[in-house]
């Protein structure tokens, strides 16, 4: 799993301006329309994540999502993330 910098930029961005002492940890939700990846600010990991580093920046995954997304990168356009196959 990769992560560009534009995801890094917008990630430091949503900490500074929220919770500087928090972490963005990635898990998979429910939705009305099915299964769905959540960017969340946490304030630890929870047991058994796993720890994700690129571009001088880490994330939590939770370990079902990160099987997911490990041949994946996560980027950013300025307005949403989506996900782009390594």
């Amino acid at each position: 799993m990769k992560f560009s910098k534009k995801v890094v930029k917008e990630f430091k961005n949503m900490l500074k301006e929220n919770e500087k002492d928090k972490k963005i940890r990635i898990s998979l939700s429910k939705g009305c329309c099915g299964p769905s990846f959540s960017f969340d600010m946490v304030e630890k990991e929870i047991e058994g994540d796993i720890k994700v580093e690129d571009n001088d920046f880490a994330i939590w995954v939770d370990p079902a999502v990160y099987d997911l997304l490990k041949d994946f990168s996560i980027e950013f356009d300025g307005s949403q993330f989506f996900l782009q196959k390594l």
